[in-house]
């Protein structure tokens, strides 16, 4: 930390230029040793001012005595802004800032400014269409943490561009990690929206190059849990003791053949479901997360589910199944698991994995289909969700041994026609 520059503030009159018997009242700025004076713009009588201090009683004199106190108020102010962003400050400096004299051209732009310009394009994006709100959002909270790591580790509200070095960087990858006791990947997230932030100022030229570039946002593959078709059967034909928990159990089945998440499943209502050139049943929504297409066709399970609450009060209320909260959900499923005795935590990732993987790759539907689907923008985010199971490569190898088989078959047939 910086050592912290000193600052005296005293007001002087000019009694060599009097003008009327008045003399103009200045504001003497010394930082560092170092002074500089700014006029106020006001004028007393010289035998009203003593020593700095307005000593008279008249209204112009008790005007003059507020307007030297919020002066000073206003001084103190912009010296403590050039504080927070790390800027030299010496008197001329802090003038300047008074008197709003700088060259914007030349000016050093802060974090906060550079974060409020592209929060505001990144707007005018999401009302014309072409960005997520939810985008937006997951950026401003990890520029919220960014700042708070400034306030907390580095005792300053902001930061100059030009200030900000690599060091900053892993400090507020150690201030995630350990403060804020994040999971590894979700403060690379926030570091990776972090660098964002750079790379729009490189972009703006209010950088030459993003400071944060050499750190790499490396993430850990997280554990896939996911449903085998036997597991997927079990939960639900199994009985439920109670309406809640069958409800409940409804969901997650539709989840796990639609790849919906929770908070889509409890929007969903009639007019989501489309019927195609072919006549087929479609549903067809964007995502809450991504606000990208997720359609899927209505296998028999998830049709069985919506036919369940035909006569449903849900459907008074606009809906396509009895809404759940969150939190009774999540709760639930570990009940559901444990009478089912499926050994496996069940969540709303859960029944999107047995989709990638269970539902659609074990049965040959081709990555591409499931990634369209799933609503991803893109193919290597489907990947993470579909694996390469024993079940699929079992399947993969008979039919390879199959087509082998016929192969061979023909050429012996081809050799032995030959042979005679």
């Amino acid at each position: 930390m910086k050592k912290i520059p000193t600052l005296h503030v005293s007001f002087s009159l000019n009694s060599r230029r009097m003008v009327n018997g008045e003399g103009t009242v200045y504001c003497k700025l010394t930082v560092a040793g170092k002074p500089t004076e700014i006029s106020l713009q006001r004028t007393i009588p010289k035998e009203q001012w003593h020593k700095g201090n307005v000593i008279g009683r008249t209204p112009q004199a008790k005007d003059l005595s507020d307007y030297m106190a919020l002066f000073k108020s206003n001084v103190l102010k912009h010296f403590n802004v050039l504080l927070s962003v790390e800027e030299e400050i010496t008197a001329e400096t802090l003038k300047n800032s008074i008197l709003g004299i700088e060259n914007e051209a030349e000016r050093k732009k802060s974090f906060s400014e550079m974060t409020k310009l592209m929060n505001k394009e990144f707007q005018d994006k999401v009302t014309k269409g072409l960005r997520s709100d939810k985008t937006l959002t997951r950026h401003e909270i990890s520029q919220a943490f960014f700042f708070k790591f400034l306030e907390v580790e580095k005792k300053i509200s902001d930061v100059l561009l030009n200030k900000l070095n690599l060091s900053y960087c892993y400090d507020f990858e150690h201030y995630l990690s350990i403060q804020c006791d994040q999971s590894h990947n979700t403060y690379m997230k926030h570091i990776k929206n972090v660098k964002q932030v750079l790379d729009f100022a490189v972009k703006k030229c209010q950088l030459d190059k993003n400071p944060f570039k050499a750190f790499k946002c490396a993430y850990i593959e997280p554990k896939i849990i996911l449903l085998e078709q036997h597991e997927i059967d079990t939960i639900w034909s199994h009985p439920m003791p109670i309406k809640r928990l069958e409800q409940v159990r409804d969901a997650y089945i539709f989840c796990c053949y639609t790849a919906y998440a929770f908070t889509d499943v409890m929007s969903l209502t009639m007019d989501n479901i489309i019927m195609s050139i072919d006549s087929e049943l479609w549903l067809c929504k964007d995502r809450t997360k991504t606000d990208t297409a997720e359609n899927v066709m209505l296998l028999p399970v998830p049709k069985q589910v919506i036919e369940k609450y035909n006569d449903h009060p849900c459907r008074l209320e606009g809906y396509l199944l009895p809404q759940i909260s969150l939190q009774n959900y999540n709760g639930y499923l570990k009940e559901i698991a444990t009478i089912c005795g499926v050994n496996k935590e069940l969540t709303s990732h859960t029944a999107r994995f047995t989709f990638a993987t269970t539902v659609t790759l074990e049965n040959d539907v081709p990555i591409e289909s499931v990634s369209k689907m799933m609503g991803h923008k893109s193919i290597r985010t489907t990947q993470r969700y579909a694996k390469v199971t024993k079940k699929k490569l079992t399947n993969n190898m008979q039919e390879l041994r199959s087509k082998l088989s016929i192969i061979a078959g023909q050429n012996i047939g081809e050799l032995q026609r030959q042979a005679v």
